[in-house]
């Protein structure tokens, strides 16, 4: 730390002249300073301002000076009896950015630092109620089925291991608590509402049971009603067609089929074609090769068979009433009337190349496919979502049904979102400047009309294209990522949310995993999209952000769970 040359012998330090330099440096200390919780009354805060000497120590420190550098937010310098300093500060309204920025001037050095705003859930004005248990309960073991007019209707569930080591699921829904324990089952619970968005009467559930030796030996399906009650049970009769572990098929594409009246397990995995899918002759199955195939579960009695549409008695008829190369891309997310009906659609693509047409193949049970399928082309024009597609489902405010959402990635630079909403199909074209930013992953297209708007990650930002309102969108922001593993870009998990009377598309970011304990919420202002203090949110250390549901007037509502010593502490809170 030199004024000049004087201290620097040919390029390297001199020691002795430095040992005698008299000048002496004060700067703030701003580690640890990256984030202020704001009083949820008052709208006032408070964070400290901790200095540190370079150079020869003085016992007098020139007071500091401190200014915001954000609009909207008031700063005052304050001391404390001991002499050390404070900030205080104070917002004009909740709408102000949650990054403030500010400087600390101290003789004519200027140095500048910024902090995010917050506001802790605990003091929100909020609908709280408790679940209650005998057993431990783990946050993490905790899964909820989000309905229709949130708080009221949500269901959770809780696997739990009891004192005689058996498997206890419970369940809470309109406050009121139903169990059931399971003999003989090791494995946690995987639960699928099989009337979701509906009354909630029945469910299935899977698990497995153990050798000797603890290892699962079987895996087991449970029908169950309101209360629990098992209704009937099937064990699947594994082949060894998958290759991945068969309980965690709800990890991929999922949906739930019908099957002459008996709703089942439909997904989309990586094997070959079941026995009973196999052509007779043996010489006509020598492409049984592991390749992505649609499976579902065929009742058989007291079991499960594994079947598979993409079979060659499927592929023979897609040719007949499409064309001679069709490939099944994948399983569309069900809209509620369909989860209802057990209605499976898939995406299929024939032609070779990026020269090719969509379908959708509608299918309304399973067990005579030819006779309940029903074919539609999907009008994309040249845009076809071949390389790297994927799906998603979300459920809008004002239908109160999910809204299926595919990418197609064309190059490094541009992709398109292909929408299927009440107005039909809608394509956005996404683009990014130029390289090296390139495009990553859909996070959700909403739909106003013949409006649409998608947020979408690149390798740099987040950002929002397309149109609202009659205006065009296209503003990029950032969301906190990671790469402290080489070869790896860790991102927080982005949720759609839809934001105050007028419904106002944006994103809930959980940062409490890798980053901070906070929850911020980027929505659409103008033309932009903004980050503000009253959205940003601290999670205390015994609370866990949960998937925002959608509340009876069609505002997203948030989820938090927070663990008390006797109890879980459910609180939602409506934007």
């Amino acid at each position: 730390m030199t004024k000049s040359k004087e201290q620097v012998l040919y390029g390297k330090l001199d020691i002795l002249a430095a040992a005698k330099y008299s000048d002496s440096l004060v700067a703030p200390i701003f580690k640890g300073v990256d984030q202020v919780i704001v009083d949820s009354v008052n709208r006032s805060f408070q964070f400290p301002l901790r200095f540190e000497q370079h150079g020869i120590q003085t016992s007098t420190l020139q007071k500091p000076r401190l200014r915001s550098l954000s609009k909207g937010v008031s700063l005052e310098l304050k001391q404390n009896p001991d002499g050390s300093y404070f900030g205080e500060g104070q917002l004009s309204t909740w709408q102000v950015n949650n990054r403030l920025a500010y400087e600390v001037v101290i003789d004519s050095r200027r140095f500048e630092h910024s902090v995010v705003l917050t506001r802790r859930i605990d003091s929100l004005k909020t609908e709280q109620f408790q679940m209650k248990s005998e057993e431990v309960l783990n946050l993490a073991d905790i899964q909820s089925v989000t309905r229709l007019g949130l708080p009221g209707n949500q269901t959770y569930w809780a696997t739990t291991v009891t004192s005689n080591k058996q498997l206890k699921l419970i369940k809470w829904h309109h406050g009121k608590e139903a169990s059931h324990v399971f003999n003989d089952i090791s494995a946690s619970l995987r639960g699928f509402d099989l009337t979701e968005w509906g009354d909630g009467s029945e469910y299935l559930f899977t698990g497995t049971k153990p050798d000797e030796t603890g290892q699962p030996k079987s895996v087991h399906f449970f029908y169950l009603d309101s209360n629990l009650n098992v209704l009937r049970t099937l064990e699947l009769q594994y082949e060894g067609v998958l290759p991945s572990s068969v309980q965690e098929i709800s990890k991929s594409e999922l949906a739930i089929g019908n099957y002459s009246g008996l709703k089942v397990p439909v997904f989309r995995d990586h094997g070959l074609i079941p026995k009973a899918d196999l052509n007779p002759d043996y010489f006509a199955n020598a492409k049984n090769v592991e390749e992505r195939r649609i499976y579902y579960f065929e009742p058989k009695e007291n079991s499960f068979v594994t079947r598979t549409l993409t079979a060659p008695v499927f592929a023979k008829y897609l040719r007949a009433n499409i064309g001679p190369r069709v490939d099944a891309l994948a399983i569309l997310p069900q809209s509620i009337q369909d989860k209802k009906s057990g209605l499976i659609k898939l995406l299929l693509y024939e032609g070779v190349g990026i020269r090719g047409t969509h379908y959708i193949a509608e299918i309304s049970d399973l067990k005579n496919w030819q006779e309940n399928i029903r074919i539609v082309r999907l009008d994309t024009g040249t845009d076809n979502l071949v390389r790297n597609h994927r799906a998603s489902a979300w459920i809008t405010g004002k239908g109160l049904d999910t809204v299926p959402d595919l990418q197609g990635l064309f190059s490094e630079v541009t992709a398109r979102s292909v929408v299927f909403s009440e107005q039909g199909l809608q394509v956005n074209r996404l683009t990014v400047p130029s390289l090296p930013e390139k495009i990553g992953g859909i996070i959700k297209t909403f739909i106003q009309g013949q409006n649409s708007l998608t947020f979408f990650e690149t390798s740099e930002f987040a950002r929002a294209q397309g149109s609202w309102k009659g205006q065009r969108i296209d503003s990029k922001f950032s969301i906190p990522s990671s790469t402290f593993l080489p070869g790896f870009d860790f991102r927080q998990t982005a949720m759609p949310v839809l934001v105050g009377d007028l419904q106002k598309p944006g994103i809930l970011v959980d940062e409490s995993a890798i980053f901070s304990r906070t929850v911020t919420l980027f929505t659409l202002e103008g033309q932009g999209i903004i980050s503000t203090a009253g959205n940003t949110f601290a999670l205390p250390g015994n609370c866990q952000n949960k998937n925002p549901g959608i509340g009876a007037n069609g505002r997203s509502v948030l989820t938090f769970m927070c663990k008390e010593p006797n109890s879980v502490k459910i609180i939602h809170y409506g934007l």
